[in-house]
């Protein structure tokens, strides 16, 4: 599957440079950090400014695996 404009990347780039993005502090009174969606990314989500996204994060205790799943919340909720 291709995204919009950049036509060399695909969902499956795992590694590419364009999936790397840096951790940053929110400010000195939070403890919580930010980073930023990569557009390609941004692009096959259909995400716009002012969206909302969810956070799952799902644990394998088998393979002692982690991932996160990022879902987009309707606009109404």
């Amino acid at each position: 599957m291709e995204c919009g404009k950049y036509t060399n990347r695909f969902i499956n780039s795992i590694g590419d440079k364009m999936t790397t993005t840096k951790i940053a502090s929110v400010g000195k009174a939070s403890n919580s950090i930010r980073t930023v969606i990569p557009m390609w990314i941004a692009e096959i989500m259909e995400l716009e400014k002012g969206d909302k996204i969810g956070w799952k994060i799902i644990w394998d205790s088998e393979n002692k695996t982690r991932s996160i799943k990022i879902i987009k919340v309707n606009k109404n909720e």
